[in-house]
């Protein structure tokens, strides 16, 4: 499967987006992109509001909760 084209998923934000929306540069924008690909590999996150309001959620969360 990965080689038919889940290599290929990418996200329609960027760690730019996450800084526009308030979220300081560091730890928080890796955990938001992060949790942004993995809701867009499960199609939990096909489009850019989605994976937007998902980065958003997992950079607003405390390192420990992961």
């Amino acid at each position: 499967r990965w080689l038919d084209g889940l290599r290929q998923v990418g996200l329609e934000i960027s760690g730019a987006d996450l800084i526009s929306a308030g979220i300081a540069p560091g730890p928080a924008i890796g955990r938001g992109l992060a949790a942004a690909l993995g809701a867009r590999l499960d199609d939990r996150a096909p489009d850019r509001a989605t994976q937007l309001a998902v980065a958003l959620r997992a950079a607003n969360e405390s390192p420990a909760a992961h």
